[in-house]
């Protein structure tokens, strides 16, 4: 019963640290803030190891790769899939991904002038909502025009 008191007692004064110079009973500020802290980063810490343990798991999902492995290992029925329609996409790719790459560099670029021209640093971050946009409009496009 204690360790749920002090647990309700914890996620009130969680819901208050917003207020400045707030420290539940038993902590100074600098405590709690460190306390604070250290919850945060160990949640951080924890988020990265599963983007990390998730993206090398990734590859034994990816079918597309799978089926291309399977095509230059000469395995039956795998030359047929893999050969259909991979050259007009591969070109579509590789132009959506060129276009793309140059879109997103130049948001960046008009992003950087905003910021240190005229300290738009906040307004600026919308350059890279329009390049993502853009980068959508290129790829539909690109998609319709491999598909003829």
């Amino acid at each position: 019963m204690q360790f749920y008191r002090k647990l309700a007692e914890l996620r009130k004064a969680a819901a208050m640290t917003w207020e400045d110079g707030y420290a539940p009973a038993g902590f100074t500020i600098e405590e709690w803030e460190y306390l604070a802290g250290g919850i945060f980063m160990t949640a951080v810490a924890v988020a990265v190891g599963v983007y990390v343990c998730t993206g090398m798991l990734s590859a034994k999902y990816d079918v597309k790769a799978y089926n291309k492995e399977c095509a230059s290992d000469d395995l039956p029925g795998a030359e047929a899939q893999a050969a259909e329609g991979e050259e007009k996409e591969g070109r579509a790719e590789r132009i959506s991904s060129a276009v793309c790459g140059v879109i997103m560099l130049v948001a960046t670029a008009v992003f950087l002038l905003l910021g240190f021209l005229g300290n738009w640093w906040h307004p600026g971050w919308v350059c890279f909502v329009v390049g993502g946009i853009l980068c959508g409009i290129v790829n539909i496009v690109a998609g319709a025009f491999s598909k003829d």
